[in-house]
């Protein structure tokens, strides 16, 4: 018994030894920048949410902060900095109505197309066939973008 208690106290040590912390994690901060591509108050948007990045664009959302009713899509060209408020494809507007809090994107190819998917976190809103977005579990994917 006093055998085994030694070679579980000497397992314990040994497990307690490979399985010690790390370094701690580093954290950056910036506080200058070179570029910076302004997004401004389209449609009455004035809340940042959702940004994706893709090997040409970069994209971000803002939205309506007061009910999250409106959002707006900007793509920024990261070779030039051009930015374009991205009109939907339902009914051409510059802003659209069922992104909701538009909270995340990511930009995905599937099937060799592009896709730009946006976490709405609605349940109703563009239904799969329709011209600018697909809802499906709460995932909203706008019109395919030409290039990333």
């Amino acid at each position: 018994m006093r055998i085994l208690s030694r070679v579980l106290a000497l397992v314990a040590v040994l497990a307690g030894l490979t399985v010690l912390p790390g370094p701690a994690a580093q954290a950056a901060y910036y506080n200058t920048y070179g570029d910076v591509a302004p997004t401004p108050d389209t449609s009455g948007t004035t809340g940042a949410q959702g940004f994706a990045a893709g090997s040409t664009y970069l994209y971000s959302i803002k939205n309506r902060t007061s009910d999250d009713g409106r959002a707006v899509i900007y793509r920024v060209n990261k070779t030039t900095g051009a930015r374009v408020v991205m009109t939907n494809g339902t009914d051409k507007r510059a802003y659209n109505t069922w992104l909701g809090h538009a909270n995340d994107m990511t930009i995905v190819d599937i099937d060799g197309k592009h896709h730009f998917f946006v976490v709405t976190m609605e349940k109703t809103g563009a239904q799969p066939g329709e011209a600018c977005a697909t809802t499906a579990r709460r995932t909203t994917r706008s019109a395919p973008t030409r290039s990333r």
